[in-house]
Protein backbone atom coordinates (compact mmCIF):
# COMPACT_ATOMS: atom_id res chain seq x y z
CA UNK A 1 0.00 0.00 0.00
CA UNK A 2 1.22 3.47 -0.88
CA UNK A 3 0.18 6.98 0.05
CA UNK A 4 1.44 10.12 -1.67
CA UNK A 5 4.15 8.04 -3.31
CA UNK A 6 5.42 6.40 -0.12
CA UNK A 7 5.07 2.84 1.14
CA UNK A 8 2.85 2.47 4.18
CA UNK A 9 4.48 0.57 7.04
CA UNK A 10 1.62 0.67 9.52
CA UNK A 11 -2.13 1.29 9.42
CA UNK A 12 -4.26 1.74 12.53
CA UNK A 13 -7.99 2.37 12.80
CA UNK A 14 -8.72 5.44 14.91
CA UNK A 15 -11.78 7.31 16.07
CA UNK A 16 -13.02 9.99 13.72
CA UNK A 17 -16.65 10.66 14.55
CA UNK A 18 -19.86 9.00 13.45
CA UNK A 19 -19.85 9.90 9.75
CA UNK A 20 -16.36 8.80 8.67
CA UNK A 21 -14.02 5.85 8.94
CA UNK A 22 -10.51 6.93 9.90
CA UNK A 23 -7.02 5.50 9.93
CA UNK A 24 -3.58 6.62 11.01
CA UNK A 25 -0.95 5.65 8.45
CA UNK A 26 2.80 5.65 9.02
CA UNK A 27 5.07 5.65 5.96
CA UNK A 28 8.64 4.44 5.46
CA UNK A 29 9.97 7.96 5.97
CA UNK A 30 8.24 8.16 9.34
CA UNK A 31 5.58 10.58 8.16
CA UNK A 32 2.14 10.03 9.71
CA UNK A 33 -1.16 10.79 7.99
CA UNK A 34 -4.76 10.92 9.15
CA UNK A 35 -7.13 9.43 6.55
CA UNK A 36 -10.86 10.14 6.59
CA UNK A 37 -13.21 8.12 4.38
CA UNK A 38 -16.81 9.22 3.97
CA UNK A 39 -19.67 7.17 2.57
CA UNK A 40 -21.49 10.31 1.45
CA UNK A 41 -19.96 12.17 -1.47
CA UNK A 42 -19.22 15.87 -1.07
CA UNK A 43 -18.39 15.94 2.63
CA UNK A 44 -14.64 15.53 2.10
CA UNK A 45 -14.51 18.42 -0.36
CA UNK A 46 -16.62 20.63 1.91
CA UNK A 47 -14.39 19.85 4.89
CA UNK A 48 -11.24 20.67 2.93
CA UNK A 49 -12.74 24.00 1.88
CA UNK A 50 -13.72 24.72 5.48
CA UNK A 51 -10.27 23.96 6.84
CA UNK A 52 -8.75 26.24 4.22
CA UNK A 53 -11.12 29.04 5.24
CA UNK A 54 -10.15 28.66 8.89
CA UNK A 55 -6.49 29.19 8.01
CA UNK A 56 -7.40 32.83 7.28
CA UNK A 57 -7.54 33.24 11.06
CA UNK A 58 -3.96 31.95 11.42
CA UNK A 59 -4.95 29.24 13.87
CA UNK A 60 -3.93 25.59 13.86
CA UNK A 61 -5.95 23.18 11.74
CA UNK A 62 -4.87 19.92 10.07
CA UNK A 63 -3.13 20.41 6.73
CA UNK A 64 -4.93 18.83 3.78
CA UNK A 65 -2.48 16.94 1.56
CA UNK A 66 -5.03 15.48 -0.81
CA UNK A 67 -8.79 15.45 -1.21
CA UNK A 68 -10.96 13.27 -3.43
CA UNK A 69 -14.71 12.75 -3.76
CA UNK A 70 -15.01 10.91 -0.45
CA UNK A 71 -11.55 10.91 1.13
CA UNK A 72 -9.27 13.36 2.92
CA UNK A 73 -5.57 12.89 3.57
CA UNK A 74 -4.52 15.10 6.48
CA UNK A 75 -1.44 15.39 8.62
CA UNK A 76 -1.69 13.40 11.84
CA UNK A 77 -1.43 15.69 14.86
CA UNK A 78 -0.67 14.03 18.18
CA UNK A 79 -3.11 15.14 20.85
CA UNK A 80 -2.41 15.81 24.51
CA UNK A 81 -4.24 17.23 27.51
CA UNK A 82 -1.18 17.70 29.70
CA UNK A 83 -0.54 21.31 28.63
CA UNK A 84 -4.06 22.16 27.52
CA UNK A 85 -5.09 25.73 28.23
CA UNK A 86 -8.68 26.89 27.83
CA UNK A 87 -7.41 30.44 27.38
CA UNK A 88 -5.70 29.47 24.15
CA UNK A 89 -8.89 27.94 22.78
CA UNK A 90 -10.74 31.18 23.51
CA UNK A 91 -7.99 33.12 21.77
CA UNK A 92 -8.18 30.86 18.71
CA UNK A 93 -11.96 31.22 18.41
CA UNK A 94 -11.70 34.99 18.78
CA UNK A 95 -9.22 34.97 15.87
CA UNK A 96 -11.66 32.95 13.77
CA UNK A 97 -14.47 35.39 14.53
CA UNK A 98 -12.16 38.28 13.67
CA UNK A 99 -12.30 37.22 10.02
CA UNK A 100 -15.30 39.01 8.53
CA UNK A 101 -17.24 39.16 5.27
CA UNK A 102 -19.78 41.46 3.69
CA UNK A 103 -22.68 38.99 3.73
CA UNK A 104 -23.95 36.12 5.81
CA UNK A 105 -23.45 32.67 4.31
CA UNK A 106 -20.61 31.20 2.32
CA UNK A 107 -19.43 30.68 -1.25
CA UNK A 108 -20.61 27.07 -1.24
CA UNK A 109 -22.93 24.76 0.66
CA UNK A 110 -21.43 22.24 3.07
CA UNK A 111 -22.53 19.82 5.77
CA UNK A 112 -23.45 19.87 9.44
CA UNK A 113 -22.65 16.29 10.34
CA UNK A 114 -23.98 14.43 7.31
CA UNK A 115 -26.82 16.92 6.75
CA UNK A 116 -26.60 19.40 3.90
CA UNK A 117 -26.10 22.96 5.13
CA UNK A 118 -27.35 25.70 2.81
CA UNK A 119 -25.20 28.83 2.75
CA UNK A 120 -26.84 31.05 0.13
CA UNK A 121 -25.59 34.55 0.91
CA UNK A 122 -27.88 37.18 2.38
CA UNK A 123 -27.37 40.60 3.89
CA UNK A 124 -29.92 40.03 6.67
CA UNK A 125 -28.89 37.67 9.46
CA UNK A 126 -32.41 37.11 10.77
CA UNK A 127 -33.71 35.93 7.40
CA UNK A 128 -30.58 33.91 6.68
CA UNK A 129 -30.76 32.00 9.96
CA UNK A 130 -34.50 31.43 9.83
CA UNK A 131 -34.64 30.32 6.20
CA UNK A 132 -31.41 28.35 5.84
CA UNK A 133 -31.07 26.98 9.34
CA UNK A 134 -34.44 26.59 11.11
CA UNK A 135 -36.87 26.15 8.21
CA UNK A 136 -34.49 24.01 6.15
CA UNK A 137 -34.11 21.59 9.07
CA UNK A 138 -37.86 21.65 9.73
CA UNK A 139 -38.58 20.67 6.12
CA UNK A 140 -36.12 17.80 6.44
CA UNK A 141 -37.85 16.71 9.63
CA UNK A 142 -41.17 16.67 7.80
CA UNK A 143 -39.65 14.54 5.04
CA UNK A 144 -38.17 12.21 7.67
CA UNK A 145 -41.46 11.85 9.50
CA UNK A 146 -40.07 13.49 12.64
CA UNK A 147 -42.55 16.35 13.02
CA UNK A 148 -45.66 16.57 15.16
CA UNK A 149 -48.44 19.14 15.36
CA UNK A 150 -46.81 20.30 18.59
CA UNK A 151 -43.49 20.96 16.85
CA UNK A 152 -45.05 22.69 13.84
CA UNK A 153 -47.19 24.97 16.03
CA UNK A 154 -44.21 25.75 18.26
CA UNK A 155 -42.03 26.73 15.27
CA UNK A 156 -44.84 28.95 13.95
CA UNK A 157 -45.02 30.75 17.30
CA UNK A 158 -41.23 31.05 17.35
CA UNK A 159 -41.28 32.77 13.97
CA UNK A 160 -43.46 35.49 15.47
CA UNK A 161 -40.88 36.00 18.21
CA UNK A 162 -37.65 36.01 16.22
CA UNK A 163 -37.45 39.75 15.61
CA UNK A 164 -37.85 40.40 19.32
CA UNK A 165 -35.29 37.70 20.22
CA UNK A 166 -32.61 39.09 17.90
CA UNK A 167 -33.41 42.78 18.31
CA UNK A 168 -30.32 44.91 18.90
CA UNK A 169 -27.80 42.16 18.15
CA UNK A 170 -26.57 43.36 14.76
CA UNK A 171 -22.95 42.51 13.97
CA UNK A 172 -20.79 42.11 10.89
CA UNK A 173 -20.77 38.58 9.41
CA UNK A 174 -17.99 36.69 11.20
CA UNK A 175 -16.31 33.47 10.17
CA UNK A 176 -17.80 30.63 12.21
CA UNK A 177 -16.48 27.14 12.80
CA UNK A 178 -20.12 26.10 12.60
CA UNK A 179 -19.98 22.88 14.62
CA UNK A 180 -17.86 23.73 17.64
CA UNK A 181 -18.48 21.22 20.41
CA UNK A 182 -15.94 19.38 22.57
CA UNK A 183 -15.42 16.65 19.96
CA UNK A 184 -14.27 19.09 17.29
CA UNK A 185 -11.17 20.51 18.88
CA UNK A 186 -8.18 19.13 20.73
CA UNK A 187 -4.79 20.27 22.00
CA UNK A 188 -1.51 19.25 20.39
CA UNK A 189 1.61 18.22 22.30
CA UNK A 190 2.53 21.89 22.77
CA UNK A 191 -0.86 22.73 24.27
CA UNK A 192 -2.01 24.57 21.13
CA UNK A 193 -5.69 24.13 20.23
CA UNK A 194 -6.45 22.43 16.92
CA UNK A 195 -9.89 22.96 15.32
CA UNK A 196 -11.28 20.12 13.22
CA UNK A 197 -14.46 19.05 11.37
CA UNK A 198 -15.74 22.54 10.52
CA UNK A 199 -19.09 23.48 9.01
CA UNK A 200 -17.97 27.01 8.20
CA UNK A 201 -20.01 29.98 7.10
CA UNK A 202 -20.15 33.67 7.94
CA UNK A 203 -22.73 34.37 10.61
CA UNK A 204 -23.33 35.85 14.05
CA UNK A 205 -20.68 34.99 16.64
CA UNK A 206 -23.33 34.03 19.17
CA UNK A 207 -24.33 31.06 17.01
CA UNK A 208 -20.83 29.59 17.40
CA UNK A 209 -20.72 30.33 21.12
CA UNK A 210 -24.14 28.69 21.51
CA UNK A 211 -22.91 25.40 20.06
CA UNK A 212 -20.15 25.24 22.68
CA UNK A 213 -22.85 25.10 25.39
CA UNK A 214 -25.04 22.38 23.88
CA UNK A 215 -23.34 19.30 25.31
CA UNK A 216 -22.25 20.38 28.76
CA UNK A 217 -20.43 23.55 27.79
CA UNK A 218 -16.80 24.56 27.80
CA UNK A 219 -15.01 25.63 31.02
CA UNK A 220 -16.14 29.00 32.41
CA UNK A 221 -12.66 30.37 31.81
CA UNK A 222 -13.21 29.94 28.07
CA UNK A 223 -16.16 32.35 28.04
CA UNK A 224 -14.42 34.80 30.39
CA UNK A 225 -11.31 35.04 28.20
CA UNK A 226 -13.29 35.17 24.96
CA UNK A 227 -15.34 38.11 26.27
CA UNK A 228 -12.19 39.91 27.35
CA UNK A 229 -10.75 39.59 23.84
CA UNK A 230 -13.93 40.00 21.82
CA UNK A 231 -16.81 41.22 23.99
CA UNK A 232 -20.31 39.92 23.32
CA UNK A 233 -23.54 41.82 23.98
CA UNK A 234 -24.40 42.05 27.66
CA UNK A 235 -27.38 39.71 27.26
CA UNK A 236 -25.65 37.19 24.96
CA UNK A 237 -26.53 34.24 27.17
CA UNK A 238 -30.23 34.85 26.62
CA UNK A 239 -29.98 33.84 22.95
CA UNK A 240 -27.83 30.71 23.19
CA UNK A 241 -30.76 28.30 23.43
CA UNK A 242 -32.36 29.98 20.43
CA UNK A 243 -29.36 29.35 18.20
CA UNK A 244 -29.14 25.76 19.42
CA UNK A 245 -32.62 25.04 18.06
CA UNK A 246 -30.84 24.60 14.72
CA UNK A 247 -28.53 21.93 16.09
CA UNK A 248 -31.32 20.19 17.99
CA UNK A 249 -33.40 20.01 14.81
CA UNK A 250 -30.38 18.57 13.04
CA UNK A 251 -29.91 15.97 15.77
CA UNK A 252 -33.61 15.11 15.50
CA UNK A 253 -33.07 14.50 11.79
CA UNK A 254 -29.85 12.54 12.27
CA UNK A 255 -30.61 10.51 15.39
CA UNK A 256 -34.37 10.51 15.84
CA UNK A 257 -36.83 11.14 18.63
CA UNK A 258 -34.34 11.04 21.52
CA UNK A 259 -33.79 14.78 20.92
CA UNK A 260 -37.46 15.67 20.56
CA UNK A 261 -38.18 16.61 24.19
CA UNK A 262 -35.09 18.81 24.45
CA UNK A 263 -36.00 20.51 21.18
CA UNK A 264 -39.58 21.24 22.28
CA UNK A 265 -38.54 22.54 25.70
CA UNK A 266 -35.92 24.79 24.07
CA UNK A 267 -38.45 26.29 21.67
CA UNK A 268 -40.98 26.78 24.45
CA UNK A 269 -38.40 28.75 26.40
CA UNK A 270 -38.85 31.53 23.83
CA UNK A 271 -42.56 31.34 23.05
Amino acid sequence: MKILGENVLESTNVSGGCISNCQKLTTESGKRYFIKNYQKNGIAEAEAIGLAELTKAEIKVPHVYEQSKNQLILDFIESSSSNAKTEKLAESLAKVHGVCAEQFGFDSNNFIGSTLQINNKQSDWLHFFWEHRILFQLRLAEQNGCTTNELLKSIAKLENRIESILSGTDESPALLHGDLWSGNYFYDRNGEPVLVDPAVYYGHREADIAMTTLFGGFPEQFYKVYNEISPLKDDWQQRLKFYNIYHLLNHLNLFGSSYYSQLISTIQYYI
